[in-house]
């Protein structure tokens, strides 16, 4: 067992079913009010028990880690600094606030066909909330540069209208990335992908966060706060192992031709 603060997973009732059917509601105050001191604390908890491992090394491969948003590569640190130890090349995305802008994004796809490139292989992603938006719709684009694909707390499912506990998305109306779009609606992922939720997620409510399951698409709950997600310790070990299956055993429609 790992120390965070427990809070209980709430029911949702009969007419809160059938307004979500409208438009999701935001999470219960209680986890939000908690956020920060369960981030401390899962960040603290990660530092001491990152010496003894969670899980197998890695085979030196790239991943790319995007923050969420107004997050820029610092708030990711600690994520990277696990990978590198677990054997991994840890890259950040290098374009400062995640403001959610299209120049952004355009940024971010040149640089992962770019890395992917010089490496003449596929790299894996993994985004934190807004930057996992970004990650699948950045696979769904350049399928042959992404190797696998993990979301932290991402809104997939983001409609017109849902709300997060501190009303950014439909207060600032952002243009995400494939938004106009039903999640159900889009092109299915042709690399395999990796969908963390937390049902006490104090800004995002869990049901935005699944991704519809398949042969190469799956979903893992964990007890963790929003902004801890990156480095929650159950969370990294289910993303460490999910690597590594993914070096075994990678997609055939992502491997990369090498060049002549």
């Amino acid at each position: 067992m790992w120390p965070i603060l427990w809070v209980p997973r709430s029911k949702p009732s009969r007419r809160r079913a059938r307004r979500s059917s409208i438009a999701v509601a935001a999470p219960a105050r209680i986890y939000t009010a908690f956020e920060v001191s369960r981030m401390a604390m899962e960040a603290a908890w990660l530092t001491a028990v990152q010496p003894f491992g969670l899980g197998a090394m890695g085979d030196g491969s790239a991943v790319l880690c995007v923050p969420g948003f107004g997050a820029d590569d610092g708030s990711l640190s600690p994520l990277r600094s696990a990978l590198e130890k677990h054997g991994y090349e840890p890259l950040g995305w290098k374009l400062g606030p995640n403001i959610a802008t299209p120049s952004q994004f355009r940024r971010l796809c040149s640089q992962v066909v770019h890395e992917a490139e010089v490496r003449e292989k596929p790299i894996s992603l993994i985004g934190h909330s807004l930057g996992g938006l970004y990650a699948r719709e950045l696979a769904r684009l350049h399928p042959t540069s992404v190797r696998c694909v993990v979301t932290l707390g991402s809104p997939l499912r983001y409609r017109a209208g849902d709300r997060t506990a501190v009303g950014v998305i439909p207060r600032h109306g952002l243009k995400l990335p494939g938004s106009g779009t039903p999640e159900g609606r889009r092109p299915r992922l042709k690399m395999p992908s990796l969908s963390i939720y937390s049902m006490s997620d104090g800004l995002v409510r869990p049901e935005l966060c699944k991704a519809i399951e398949g042969p190469l698409s799956s979903n893992v709950e964990v007890v963790s706060s929003h902004l801890g997600l990156p480095f929650n310790s159950v969370a990294l070990k289910h993303m460490l192992t999910f690597l590594d299956s993914s070096s075994r055993a990678p997609a055939a429609t992502n491997r990369r031709r090498p060049r002549s």
